[in-house]
């Protein structure tokens, strides 16, 4: 069963509707279902299998929505996906598996998925990017283009870009333009932190 079948979505499917499709099966996995699965099925357990069953079945869902919902590992479980009907693409199918293991730290690609690629090289090393191997980037503020550090800034988020620069330079902006971006004319808002979703649904954060 791929992670599609098991959301009952397809590779098109918008990240709103496999939210959804996620957050009813957290709803309906609880404890007396399973438990009457489990029985009806002629299985032995204990409250404590269950109970690690249930947590092991949530993270498992929470993980797989991740991935669905991430663009970058969307489209490297699509291609591990796909390799599996061709082999010649198994190779780079792993060698992306291998990247997205060692730079996310949300969800890691665990070794059924390459075991499943039988007719992949085995020359690529498994490696794991550490903190003090990642190169420092120089961040320059979107008003004056000078350097700004993390510990100090502010992101205007509109309609078409999320600008972030000093907060200093936001305000001045923001006072300057009436709180309203002069391209798309939407009102800026005010955000605390960079996110993946900021612009899904984008349409709904600014119905008034």
């Amino acid at each position: 069963m791929s992670l599609y079948d098991l959301f009952c979505v397809n590779n098109v499917t918008h990240p709103y509707d496999i939210e959804t499709s996620g957050k009813s099966i957290m709803r309906n996995l609880n404890v007396g279902k399973l438990k009457n699965w489990l029985q009806e099925n002629n299985m032995d357990y204990t409250d404590e299998n269950v109970d690690t069953l249930i947590t092991n079945m949530r993270r498992y869902i929470s993980s797989s929505a991740s991935v669905l919902l991430d663009p970058g590992l969307k489209d490297c479980y699509d291609a591990w996906l796909h390799s599996l009907n061709d082999t010649s693409r198994q190779s780079i199918a792993k060698a992306r598996l291998i990247y997205m293991n060692a730079h996310n730290c949300d969800v890691h690609f665990g070794d059924g998925c390459f075991d499943m690629l039988t007719n992949a090289k085995n020359d690529f090393i498994q490696h794991r990017t550490s903190p003090m191997e990642q190169k420092e980037h120089d961040l320059n503020c979107r008003w004056c283009k000078k350097k700004f550090q993390l510990d100090s800034y502010s992101i205007l988020q509109c309609k078409c870009a999320a600008r972030i620069g000093h907060l200093e330079c936001a305000n001045a902006f923001s006072k300057e333009y009436k709180n309203r971006c002069p391209v798309c004319r939407t009102n800026l808002l005010k955000r605390k932190e960079i996110s993946k979703y900021m612009f899904w649904s984008i349409e709904n954060k600014f119905k008034l």
